[in-house]
Protein backbone atom coordinates (compact mmCIF):
# COMPACT_ATOMS: atom_id res chain seq x y z
CA UNK A 1 0.00 0.00 0.00
CA UNK A 2 0.99 3.43 -0.44
CA UNK A 3 1.69 5.92 1.88
CA UNK A 4 0.72 9.93 1.91
CA UNK A 5 3.05 11.88 3.67
CA UNK A 6 1.65 14.84 4.67
CA UNK A 7 3.65 18.20 5.01
CA UNK A 8 3.30 19.93 8.39
CA UNK A 9 4.73 23.55 6.54
CA UNK A 10 2.32 25.77 6.50
CA UNK A 11 2.25 29.64 5.20
CA UNK A 12 3.35 32.48 7.35
CA UNK A 13 0.88 34.19 8.59
CA UNK A 14 1.17 37.71 6.98
CA UNK A 15 -0.59 41.29 7.69
CA UNK A 16 -1.63 43.62 4.91
CA UNK A 17 0.85 46.87 5.84
CA UNK A 18 0.85 50.06 4.02
CA UNK A 19 3.62 52.18 3.27
CA UNK A 20 3.42 55.80 2.37
CA UNK A 21 6.60 57.77 1.09
CA UNK A 22 5.80 61.69 2.45
CA UNK A 23 7.24 65.04 2.69
CA UNK A 24 6.55 67.68 4.96
CA UNK A 25 5.19 71.15 3.73
CA UNK A 26 5.24 74.36 5.40
CA UNK A 27 1.83 75.11 6.90
CA UNK A 28 0.69 72.34 6.83
CA UNK A 29 -0.03 69.53 9.45
CA UNK A 30 -0.36 66.47 7.46
CA UNK A 31 2.23 65.63 5.03
CA UNK A 32 2.36 65.35 1.35
CA UNK A 33 1.66 61.38 0.45
CA UNK A 34 4.23 61.58 -2.60
CA UNK A 35 3.51 57.01 -2.86
CA UNK A 36 1.94 54.39 -1.61
CA UNK A 37 3.02 50.83 -1.39
CA UNK A 38 0.51 48.54 0.04
CA UNK A 39 0.96 44.58 0.66
CA UNK A 40 1.24 41.33 2.74
CA UNK A 41 4.18 40.95 4.75
CA UNK A 42 5.23 38.57 7.15
CA UNK A 43 5.81 41.24 9.99
CA UNK A 44 5.68 44.89 10.57
CA UNK A 45 10.34 44.72 10.54
CA UNK A 46 9.25 43.50 6.52
CA UNK A 47 7.31 46.15 6.09
CA UNK A 48 10.04 48.46 7.03
CA UNK A 49 12.79 47.13 5.09
CA UNK A 50 11.03 47.03 2.46
CA UNK A 51 10.24 50.82 2.99
CA UNK A 52 14.08 51.24 3.64
CA UNK A 53 14.71 49.77 0.28
CA UNK A 54 12.77 51.71 -1.84
CA UNK A 55 13.02 55.01 -0.37
CA UNK A 56 16.54 55.92 -2.04
CA UNK A 57 14.64 55.76 -5.77
CA UNK A 58 11.59 57.58 -4.11
CA UNK A 59 13.49 60.37 -2.87
CA UNK A 60 15.33 60.89 -6.16
CA UNK A 61 12.39 60.56 -7.96
CA UNK A 62 9.86 62.55 -6.21
CA UNK A 63 11.89 64.12 -2.79
CA UNK A 64 10.08 61.82 -0.42
CA UNK A 65 11.31 62.82 2.90
CA UNK A 66 10.72 59.61 5.12
CA UNK A 67 8.13 57.08 5.25
CA UNK A 68 5.75 55.74 7.54
CA UNK A 69 3.83 52.24 7.76
CA UNK A 70 0.30 51.55 8.99
CA UNK A 71 -1.92 48.05 9.23
CA UNK A 72 -4.25 48.93 5.84
CA UNK A 73 -6.87 51.10 7.83
CA UNK A 74 -4.99 51.64 10.63
CA UNK A 75 -2.87 54.78 12.13
CA UNK A 76 1.02 54.91 11.23
CA UNK A 77 2.56 52.65 13.83
CA UNK A 78 6.27 52.74 12.24
CA UNK A 79 8.59 55.65 10.79
CA UNK A 80 11.36 56.83 9.37
CA UNK A 81 12.57 60.23 8.44
CA UNK A 82 15.76 61.75 7.00
CA UNK A 83 18.47 62.01 9.11
CA UNK A 84 16.91 59.23 11.65
CA UNK A 85 19.97 56.86 12.87
CA UNK A 86 17.11 54.66 14.89
CA UNK A 87 16.40 51.96 11.75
Amino acid sequence: MARTIKSVWRQPARTDYRIEFIRHMDGFTEPEVLHVVAGAFESLDDAVAEGNQLWPSIHDARGAEGFRVSPNGGKPIAHRFRGDSRL
